[in-house]
């Protein structure tokens, strides 16, 4: 009875502080102006919590967030409208110029991306759930992916199939002035440096409940979604979910110049949708960056489901740590731009 006993207290014991580790408070550093100091890093992610774990959320609340607009490279919190709460520390807004948006999607239109999208999504043929195909677009290798039937949506990614392709990517972002945001970003964030590591194009017409998910953990970085094409008069197309009550989801409403940032542990999904009977559909570049060390490598890499980056190669990410923007090094840039691609 005794063996019993102590048998329950053990187990009382160590399911408080997981709960206490789950819901502990976030350490917030935002406008920091010392370069390093966000300690994001420096915590151990709980076995119960790591990178890449998903959850289904039941609760959709009723409010909405602020839709203020944004001057180019100005950086907000995405806060509620109800009370101006910030919904998560790591979820902002980003306003960008227009010529970001605009490089990028005369590059998806010209190398026949955007085409590629409708047969996926608006001309019914998709890929099967979980499946995956390389392509030839615009002379540079893409790898197609739709994601597993859990996600409830025809959502497709299209990503670069080699650095050729992911290189040349970045120089479009480079002739759409992109590197004035990463030097904001880092600026804004106190970070030591940033290189944009993956990116994507991400296209969807029908959605019939997201799947709840976070991109980071422990991980000082974004992914910045970018819109490039919206449907007329649509709904709120992000769910996100509020760190301190994660039963508790608003929605977000897309706007063309703003990029949604979505950071550590930030829970998202795509909202529920439905454009088919319009012949519409969404697009939105994706661009992930981190300020990458040695403390979150692993952590970065073994989310990696992309042809590229390589997968399971921590020191080619730790290579090009920081070489994007870095904090006191104006040489750190995007590759050179395009400059006439885009006219051709």
């Amino acid at each position: 009875m005794k063996e019993l006993s102590t048998l329950v207290i053990s187990i009382i014991w160590l399911v408080t502080s997981e709960l206490v580790e789950a819901f502990a408070p976030f350490n917030y550093c935002a406008h920091r102006q010392t370069p390093g100091v966000c300690n994001v890093d420096s915590v151990t992610p709980s076995s119960h919590n790591r990178l890449g774990f998903l959850r289904q959320t039941t609760t959709i609340a009723a409010a909405d967030f602020e839709t203020s607009n944004l001057h180019p490279n100005s950086i907000s919190s995405v806060k509620w409208a109800t009370d101006g709460e910030a919904v998560s520390p790591w979820s902002f807004r980003l306003g960008l110029h227009s010529k970001v948006t605009k490089a990028l999607l005369e590059y998806c239109n010209k190398t026949g991306i955007t085409d590629t999208f409708r047969e996926l999504v608006i001309d019914e043929a998709p890929l099967v759930p979980g499946t995956n195909r390389i392509v030839h677009l615009g002379g540079q290798r893409w790898y197609i992916q739709r994601p597993g039937s859990r996600w409830q949506s025809n959502m497709h990614w299209i990503s670069p199939g080699d650095e050729a392709a992911h290189n040349e990517y970045l120089k479009v972002l480079s002739d759409g002035g992109f590197d004035d945001v990463l030097k904001s970003i880092g600026e804004y964030f106190g970070f030591d440096g940033l290189v944009a590591y993956h990116v994507t194009i991400i296209g969807v017409s029908h959605c019939s409940r997201g799947y709840m998910h976070h991109d980071f953990e422990y991980v000082k970085g974004f992914n910045l979604i970018i819109p490039l094409i919206l449907t007329n008069d649509s709904k709120p197309e992000l769910d996100l979910e509020q760190r301190s009550n994660r039963d508790i989801v608003g929605q977000y409403k897309y706007k063309i110049d703003e990029a949604s940032m979505v950071g550590d542990r930030v829970g998202h999904a795509t909202a529920a949708c439905d454009y088919r009977n319009e012949g519409e559909m969404r697009m939105a570049a994706t661009v992930y960056i981190a300020d990458v060390n040695n403390q979150n490598v692993n952590r970065i890499v073994d989310d990696f489901t992309q042809l590229y980056p390589p997968r399971n190669d921590c020191q080619y990410l730790i290579d090009r740590a920081g070489s994007h923007w870095k904090y006191n090094d104006p040489t750190k840039k995007l590759p050179l731009s395009l400059v006439g691609f885009l006219n051709k």
